[in-house]
C-alpha cells in the first residue's frame, strides 16, 4: 500500500468515528479547533499526531488510536501485555555480558603490563652486567 491508501483510510476511520457526533462538543472535548473537527468529518483535513492525541485525552478508553492508525482492533488481552520487564531484562543482560568482556580486557592488559614490566627489568640487568665487566 501507498502512503495516499494509509492516509484515506486514517481519514475514514476518523469520519466514522465523528459519525452522529456534535461537532462543537467534540471541539471542546478534543481541545482541537471547531474547523479542524469539521473538516476531518468531511475527510478534507488529514489528522496531526497532535490532533489524534487530543482526541485520544478527550475521549480516553473510548478512542482506540491504534485502530484509528492501523484499521486493527487489539482485544483487552493484548493490551495488557507490557514488554518494558523484557527489555528491561534484556538490557540488563547486555551491559553484564560488556561487563564481563570489558573486566576480561582489563585482565589482559594487566597481565601484559606485568610482562613488560618483567621484560624491562631483565633487559635492565643485562644492560648492567657488561658494566660489572
Amino acid at each position: 500500500m501507498d502512503a495516499k491508501t494509509l492516509t484515506d483510510a486514517v481519514k475514514d476511520r476518523f469520519k466514522e468515528f465523528l459519525k452522529g457526533a456534535k461537532l462543537s462538543d467534540v471541539a471542546k472535548i478534543t481541545g482541537c479547533h471547531y474547523t479542524v473537527v469539521h473538516n476531518i468529518s468531511k475527510g478534507k483535513y488529514t489528522p496531526s499526531l497532535e490532533t489524534i492525541f487530543n482526541f485520544k485525552v478527550g475521549y480516553g478508553d473510548e478512542f482506540d488510536e491504534i485502530y484509528m492508525l492501523t484499521g486493527k482492533k487489539i482485544t483487552s488481552d493484548e493490551k495488557t501485555i507490557e514488554p518494558v520487564q523484557p527489555i528491561a531484562n534484556t538490557e540488563d543482560r547486555a551491559l553484564n555480558e560488556q561487563l564481563l568482556i570489558l573486566r576480561g580486557k582489563l585482565e589482559e592488559k594487566d597481565i601484559q603490563i606485568q610482562d613488560l614490566k618483567q621484560d624491562k627489568e631483565f633487559l635492565q640487568s643485562l644492560i648492567k652486567r657488561p658494566e660489572q665487566l
